[in-house]
């Protein structure tokens, strides 16, 4: 089949889950520079696609963008998890000539038996990788591997230096996301952790999200006088992903900041629940040459928002080897 035109719909609006569908993206465009890709997006996630460099069309994800759209594009590339009367309906009127469809969990009236809409059904194991998707699927013949990784184009601005204050490590602190944290004390115990001549010189910014305030002033009751934080302003993505562009290492819990900072391929300290499944799919995905540390709860646990219990000793011997590493000019 000749495709010239492909319409991605994401898994979800997630800041993550856009980061993660970067790494189709690139293997598209990779494949055919040519080849227009459009995605769907909403007022969450369409900055992050704007930034990939990857996409043509950033389309709203409205009704009248399927009629308008209708038979426009060769292949659309259907992530949602479930299917709905809405999502029929919006295909429906889109009328692409090719379907590709993914993990649809089963619902009463509603699975890949009695929705006949897709002309190829890909499903994928529980824990591959959501960057992997499309190398279970009829265009992976036609797909280079290797570029299943994150793309974000790095906006470092001098509007932050400010923030920094000169010329020093700069380590910034994400341990709160949507729906998980890192608990205030347990971070504290990692950064008292890291070498005195690190603390000396380093500056610690804590990124700005709900209820930072409360999380900030608790971090500093746990930490040593020695050590500097900030507290980041209140940012929009463009903001964010500056501010991420000018860190140096970012450490925080599983969410849209790790996986910002990963397709930055900025050096990653990430927290995540000891869930297998949750892991092996979601763990970033980014430049093998970057380093890259994960960090594992101690105790196992079926939800993924289960982020506590880490083992810190070990986080903070990663985080001075590196620091030393890169004193020493070693990569």
């Amino acid at each position: 089949m000749a495709i010239k035109s492909v319409l991605l719909k994401p898994i979800g609006d997630a800041i993550g889950d856009a980061i993660a569908h970067t790494a189709h993206l690139n293997q598209l465009k990779s494949a055919n520079p040519d080849l227009v890709i459009g995605v769907i997006v909403t007022e969450r996630n369409r900055d992050i696609f704007a930034y990939s460099g990857l996409v043509d069309k950033l389309l709203e994800d409205k009704p009248s963008t399927y009629i308008t759209q209708c038979n426009k594009w060769d292949l659309y590339l259907d992530f949602q998890p479930t299917y709905t009367t809405k999502s029929v309906i919006l295909e429906k009127l889109l009328s692409p000539k090719y379907i590709v469809i993914f993990n649809k969990k089963d619902k009463k009236h509603y699975n890949i038996e009695t929705v006949k809409n897709y002309n190829f059904a890909c499903p994928q194991n529980d824990t591959t990788h959501i960057s992997d998707y499309l190398n279970n699927t009829i265009l992976s013949s036609y797909l280079d591997t290797q570029k299943a990784e994150y793309v974000l184009e790095n906006q470092e601005s001098i509007r932050f230096d400010v923030l920094w204050g000169g010329d020093k490590p700069r380590i910034l602190l994400a341990p709160q996301g949507s729906t998980r944290q890192i608990p205030a004390k347990e971070l504290a115990e990692l950064l008292n952790q890291l070498a005195p001549d690190l603390l000396e010189r380093a500056i610690f910014v804590l990124t700005n999200t709900v209820d930072s305030n409360i999380y900030f002033e608790e971090l500093i009751s746990y930490c040593s006088d020695k050590i500097k934080i900030k507290l980041s302003p209140k940012t929009s993505i463009q903001e964010y992903i500056q501010l991420a562009s000018s860190a140096d290492l970012i450490i925080g819990v599983d969410g849209g900041s790790i996986h910002i900072a990963t397709a930055l391929q900025k050096k990653v300290l990430a927290f995540y629940a000891r869930n297998m499944q949750n892991f092996f799919r979601w763990q970033p995905r980014g430049n093998s040459h970057i380093p890259y540390k994960a960090i594992l709860s101690n105790t196992e646990s079926n939800s993924n928002n289960h982020t506590c219990d880490f083992p810190m000793d070990k986080a903070a011997e990663w985080v001075n080897g590196l620091f030393q590493n890169m004193e020493n000019n070693i990569p």
